[in-house]
C-alpha cells in the first residue's frame, strides 16, 4: 500500500495552531479569591517595585550606617588618644615623684652634712671656751 499520496495527514494549518505567544491560565488576579495568589514573575515585580519604593529607606539605612561607623570609629581613636593621654600622665608622674624622691634624699644629706657641721662647731666652741677659762 502506497501512503505518500494518503490525503489523510494533513499539517495544521497556521489559523489552528496554538499561539505560544499569549497562554491563558486560570491563576490570574482576575478569579474572584484569587488576589493572594501571585506568579513568580508577579512576585518579581513586587520586590521591584518594593525595592524601588524602599530606596529612600535603604539611602537612609546605608546613610545611618555610615554615621554610625564614623561615630564607632572616632570613639575608638578618641578612646586610644585619652589612653595614650593617661599612659603620657602616668609616666610624668612617675618622673615627677623619682625626681621628688630624689630632692628628699639631697635635702635629707645635706640637713645630715648641716647637722654634722654645727656639732663640730659646738666642740670647737668648747674648746675655745675651755682655753678661754
Amino acid at each position: 500500500m502506497d501512503t505518500t499520496n494518503d490525503q489523510s495527514f494533513e499539517p495544521a494549518r497556521e489559523s489552528d495552531a496554538p499561539d505560544n505567544d499569549h497562554i491563558e491560565t486560570n491563576l490570574g488576579p482576575s478569579l474572584p479569591g484569587t488576589s493572594s495568589l501571585q506568579l513568580p514573575s508577579q512576585q518579581k515585580q513586587l520586590s521591584l517595585l518594593q525595592l524601588v519604593e524602599d530606596c529612600p529607606l535603604l539611602e537612609l539605612k546605608l546613610e545611618l550606617e555610615t554615621t554610625l561607623e564614623r561615630f564607632l570609629a572616632d570613639q575608638k581613636e578618641r578612646q586610644q588618644e585619652q589612653r595614650e593621654h593617661k599612659r603620657t600622665r602616668l609616666s610624668e608622674q612617675q618622673d615627677l615623684q623619682r625626681q621628688t624622691i630624689d630632692l628628699q634624699k639631697r635635702a635629707l644629706d645635706i640637713q645630715e652634712k648641716a647637722m654634722n657641721m654645727q656639732e663640730r662647731l659646738m666642740a670647737l666652741m668648747e674648746k675655745v671656751m675651755d682655753k678661754l677659762n
